[in-house]
């Protein structure tokens, strides 16, 4: 036999042994291999990996992942840039071993994986509406058609002066001893040393003392622009850590 018709002979073979794992013997060698077949035989393969624990779906992933539900699937993949994983019929399925792996490292850093997408939607929320702001004040200045009156000209001011940093720091320090005297971190959480969010107490507002929880959300809200504001003028960030009660010093 020439080497020739030997190679043919062994090709014949191997597509025939594929065809078997593909699930397509029994059908014309024009449809053994069609996109269809091989994709059906790619959905086959990856639920018996999954039945066997390879792979999770997204109602199994808190089993490993602290903290997850079945709502983490897409911010997991996008905020972690998450590659081990397949979609299929909107489902997300995540490799275990990956997974496992991903819990490892966000222990070892300390985050709760919930809660960090709570403080990552919270501020995006708060990033938004003081970009809106500013595309607010653009808008005035770039709206047409228009008509000016005859008595609009020569009208003109200058940007009132800025607050200067000393002050803003000062305005801070103010806010840290509330913060501290009122024992403001049984209710708020600070991140990154300069964003205040409310714990997740929400759930039980209705039967707090709702004048408490007014000085809260106003002292969060100055917190935070004070911040946002000082960062805008110095381009550094101000970090407050408010340490535990048994890590005060006491004179």
């Amino acid at each position: 036999m020439r080497n020739e018709e030997k190679i043919l002979l062994e090709l014949k073979e191997l597509r025939e042994v594929i065809a078997k794992l593909v699930g397509t013997a029994n059908q014309s060698t024009e449809t053994q291999f069609s996109i269809e077949a091989i994709d059906k035989a790619a959905l086959e393969f990856r639920k018996l990996s999954t039945e066997r624990g390879e792979w999770l779906d997204t109602d199994q992933i808190s089993k490993y992942l602290k903290g997850a539900f079945w709502g983490s699937a897409k911010f997991i993949v996008e905020k972690f840039q998450f590659t081990n994983y397949y979609k299929y019929k909107g489902q997300y399925y995540f490799n275990k071993e990956s997974i496992i792996s991903l819990s490892k490292a966000l222990k070892e850093r300390e985050v709760d994986i919930e809660r960090y997408r709570h403080l990552c939607n919270e501020k995006a929320e708060f990033e938004k509406k003081v970009e809106a702001t500013k595309i607010r004040e653009a808008s005035k200045k770039s709206k047409k058609p228009f008509i000016i009156p005859k008595d609009a000209k020569n009208i003109t001011t200058s940007e009132p002066p800025k607050p200067s940093a000393e002050i803003i720091r000062a305005d801070l320090k103010q806010l840290k001893t509330e913060f501290l005297d009122g024992k403001y971190g049984e209710y708020l959480d600070i991140y990154n040393g300069n964003y205040a969010m409310f714990k997740d107490a929400y759930r039980f507002n209705r039967w707090m003392d709702q004048e408490i929880l007014k000085k809260l959300r106003k002292w969060t809200n100055n917190f935070n622009h004070a911040n946002s504001v000082l960062t805008s003028i110095t381009k550094k960030k101000e970090v407050f850590i408010p340490l535990p009660e048994d890590q005060i010093l006491r004179l």
